[in-house]
């Protein structure tokens, strides 16, 4: 397995989407509609390998398409995933929140060079050489059968494998998905004084392993899974751990790192994950540096190397060393099944898939930059997302995805205020009884508006 995702590589993908831009998006195309992928994607993988051989621009246009696809995708799971917690259904909340990670994961194993389908799944390597994943032998009636590896079992495998290989990643890309000031942690990390005795990408292979716990987690515990995935949920009277105001309370916060800015559309998002980032590589540094030098220091040379202003505000955020008290890094740090109380808490799901969804965003906004694709390319296909979404009626999609979040962000603020002013007893049908709070209550869950305005650059 570890030689298997050592091998792939994002190469292919790129031209997959270079190709993409030359040949498909003009028409309204992702792939050519006779590509085999697009028609029953498990059935041609398994007639590659039987003599009926894709090309390597059928696999290539597909992976390539996957990526932002998948990432599409992931976004509406979290957004009814939401949806489905401040409706009373935590169970279905974590199911939905589940594959909301699970398919930002995919999105980002796509980029680089990892097909999933069903039991039998690919890789492409910088020959544009196309690879089966390794197999397992099961025993079915005392005979060995040769059988891939499941959806959720090789996609936990792929990031393990990936987080614990020595060549991955092969480039910095990774490390350009985050962006602070309009500095990318690439820069950041070349700023940083002692960059040379630091491995930043070390630290970013550890969030993908934090923010896919729920993907091993799952994986390891089937019947867990299948309990909240599949079983009543309402059999035996459950704990709910937050009463529907502590649900919109916390949310209403999420919310606010989704706040779209003109040079990051993640600003605030990846403002509290430079501060982990600058201290994770400061804490790298060999005791005798940083007996001679604070990590204040650090960050004022860092600063003054990017030639930004030494802004004390911003100084002492990132020099606070208290674990951070923001309500998405708190929940994230939680458990999907409170071990006391054994009652689901589909927030530190949410939470994490939010996380993981920031990194599969970054990674297609870099395929699709890197291929030249640009907002216009794509409109077909924001325009069907759009719509779908009841964002906007056909043809008249905005100009800019940024007025998507301030058409939104009067009915975030009234929800919290208004969810605040009233009992902690609040139940759902005293908001469908007021006069305006079940429309903002619509909009408060549609998260999945950050898609756009996270890709359309």
């Amino acid at each position: 397995m570890q030689a298997f995702i050592d091998r792939a590589s994002g190469i292919p993908v790129l031209d997959g989407a270079k190709m993409l831009k030359s040949t498909y998006l003009s028409l309204g195309l992702l792939i050519d509609n006779v590509n085999p992928l697009a028609i029953d994607s498990i059935r041609a993988i398994d007639s590659h390998f039987s003599g009926s051989v894709l090309s390597k621009d059928q696999i290539n246009t597909y992976l390539a398409s996957s990526v932002l696809l998948h990432n599409l995708d992931s976004w509406a799971y979290l957004s009814h995933a939401i949806d489905s917690l401040l409706k009373g259904n935590p169970g279905i909340a974590l199911h939905l929140g589940y594959y909301s990670e699970l398919r930002a994961s995919m999105s980002f194993l796509a980029s680089e060079g990892v097909g999933i389908f069903n039991h039998r799944h690919i890789c492409v390597d910088k020959d544009n050489a196309i690879i089966a994943n390794p197999t397992i032998y099961i025993n079915r009636n005392g005979r060995s059968i040769k059988k891939g590896a499941g959806t959720h079992q090789f996609v936990w495998d792929s990031i393990q494998k990936w987080t614990d290989s020595s060549i991955k990643p092969a480039d910095n890309d990774i490390l350009q998905v985050f962006s602070v000031k309009d500095k990318s942690f690439l820069e950041w990390t070349t700023a940083f004084p002692y960059s040379a005795s630091v491995n930043a990408r070390i630290i970013l292979k550890k969030w993908l392993s934090k923010w896919n716990s729920d993907v091993r987690f799952f994986k390891n515990d089937r019947d867990t899974r299948n309990n909240v995935s599949y079983r009543p949920q309402r059999l035996i009277p459950g704990t709910q751990l937050y009463s529907l105001p502590q649900v919109i309370d916390i949310l209403g916060s999420f919310w606010e790192l989704m706040e779209p800015d003109q040079l990051n559309k993640f600003q605030l998002l990846d403002k509290y994950l430079l501060r982990v980032f600058l201290q994770e590589l400061y804490s790298f540094l060999p005791a005798s540096i940083k007996l001679q030098e604070s990590l204040e220091s650090v960050i004022k040379r860092t600063l003054s190397n990017l030639g930004l202003s030494h802004e004390q505000s911003f100084i002492d955020f990132l020099n606070d060393t208290s674990p951070i008290q923001h309500n998405l890094f708190i929940e994230a740090e939680k458990e999907a099944i409170d071990r006391s109380s054994k009652a689901v808490n589909a927030l530190s799901v949410i939470a994490r898939a939010t996380l993981m969804l920031r990194v599969s965003t970054g990674t297609s906004n870099l395929l699709l930059s890197k291929a030249g694709i640009q907002k216009d390319d794509l409109a077909f296909l924001f325009e069907r997302f759009g719509v779908e979404s009841g964002f906007w009626n056909p043809g008249s999609a905005p100009t800019n995805f940024d007025f998507l979040w301030d058409e939104i962000k009067d009915h975030i603020d009234d929800t919290t205020t208004w969810v605040s002013r009233k009992n902690p007893n609040l139940c759902l049908s005293e908001i469908y009884s007021d006069e305006v709070m079940p429309l903002s209550l619509n909009y408060f869950s549609q998260f999945h508006r950050a898609a756009l305005w996270g890709l359309a650059k």
